[in-house]
This record gives structure tokens, C-alpha cells and sequence, in this order.
């Protein structure tokens, strides 16, 4: 493990090709196939969000104050017609 500075900003770069880079916008961590985990009570982002991959929940997902495992949908008819939009 070696830590230096870029200008300002600390890298911590690890033997095995791990490394944690710290700006004042942006927190990089680069893993060569290594689980990155965090834990706590509640974990708060600001911005968009972009996943490359399958994403996995356990608990329920809401967008827009809509639950998608229990929520409803309006002008439901048979056939190879389109529901409405949710509702909550």
C-alpha cells in the first residue's frame, strides 16, 4: 500500500492494482473485480446515479412516492393495449 498526493489530492494505491482517489468533487475507487461496499444507517446521494450492470434490492424500490412492488396502474383492458400510467 502506498499513499501519495496529487496537487491537493490523496491517492491510496493498493498492490494489487486497487486504488482510492479523493478530489474536492469526486471520490474514485478503482477495483480490479472487488466488491465495494458501504454500510450505515442511511446512505444519501445527490445527482444522477448511473449503474452499469444488474442492480439487486432487498426492501422496497419508490420513484416519485411510487412503490414498485405494490403500486397500480389506471385503463387496464385485455389485449395488446397499454395500461395507464401508476398510481400510488
Amino acid at each position: 500500500t502506498s499513499t501519495s498526493s496529487v496537487g491537493s489530492n490523496p491517492e491510496i494505491n493498493y498492490s494489487d492494482g486497487n486504488s482510492i482517489e479523493v478530489s474536492n468533487s469526486s471520490i474514485n475507487m478503482t477495483t480490479s473485480g472487488a466488491s465495494v461496499e458501504m454500510t450505515g444507517g442511511n446512505i444519501n446521494m445527490s445527482g444522477t446515479v448511473m449503474v452499469t450492470g444488474s442492480v439487486s434490492v432487498t426492501g422496497e424500490v419508490t420513484a416519485t412516492g411510487i412503490p414498485l412492488s405494490t403500486h397500480l396502474h389506471t385503463g387496464v383492458t385485455s389485449g395488446a393495449q397499454n395500461t395507464g400510467t401508476p398510481t400510488v
